[in-house]
């Protein structure tokens, strides 16, 4: 993010998370409504990057594993 805000050809560069205002958190699949709405005005858009992961959880684990 540091590396798109200091690029002179960006004018803007809105970083959202779970702690952001507005907030995204992929447990809670309405917040992304609820971010693009917020958003909206803000845009058009030329770029988004979307980097929403996750390694593991209850339910799955990492592809790889050293413990087989």
């Amino acid at each position: 993010m540091k590396l798109l805000e200091s690029n002179p050809s960006c004018s803007q560069v809105i970083g959202i998370h779970r702690h952001s205002n507005p907030a995204i958190d992929y447990h809670h699949p309405e917040t992304v409504e609820t971010c693009a709405k917020s958003l909206y005005s803000d845009g058009p858009f030329q770029l988004i990057i979307n980097t929403i992961g996750v390694l593991h959880s209850e339910q799955w684990m990492p592809e790889k594993n050293w413990m087989i």
